[in-house]
């Protein structure tokens, strides 16, 4: 797996543009990548061992950084995933400020879901993780509570789904 150092560069670029001073930005670009490299390897994973995914593989990816991230990294993986929702945000935002583009037919064609999604969906696995830990989420209107109601199911069938898929892997 291969990360780019231009990748990084964006990282680092997007968060101080959304603010962050270089410290903090640095943190969050190593933590988005950290993201990204897991998402990478969900990728590898069901290529090289040809695991059985239904739907969007780049959104099985993304759930994949998400559980190991959660599950078995502890406040490191954290970071990383909410560091992923805050890039995706960020880069929401641009696309719809005029600054990045903007959702037009290449966005919708495109093979990766909206950052809107994106980061939906990774807010909704952090707090589907542990939702009395992360109930600020809703409370402070990051998280719509009718999405959020949705999430520890959600984050359950996920972990549940590829804990199955890497427990066969580990049996070939």
């Amino acid at each position: 797996i291969t990360l780019c150092y231009e990748l990084l560069e964006h990282f680092q670029k997007l968060f101080r543009e959304a603010g962050s001073g270089e410290a903090e930005a640095d943190r969050k670009m190593l933590d988005a990548a950290r993201f990204a490299f897991l998402h990478e390897l969900g990728h590898a994973l069901v290529d090289g061992y040809k695991l059985p995914i239904t739907g969007n593989e780049e959104d099985a990816a993304d759930r994949l950084s998400s559980f190991i991230c959660l599950e078995e990294m502890g406040e490191d993986g954290l970071n990383a995933a909410l560091a992923a929702a805050d890039a995706f945000r960020i880069e929401s935002k641009k696309a719809n400020s005029g600054d990045g583009g903007g959702n037009d037919e290449k966005d919708y064609s495109d093979e990766h879901l909206l950052h809107e999604q994106r980061f939906y969906n990774t807010l909704c696995m952090i707090y589907g993780s542990d939702a009395d830990r992360f109930n600020y989420f809703v409370r402070e209107k990051y998280l719509p509570e009718t999405r959020a109601e949705r999430c520890p199911a959600e984050f359950e069938r996920m972990a549940q789904s590829w804990t199955e898929l890497l427990q066969k892997w580990r049996k070939d």
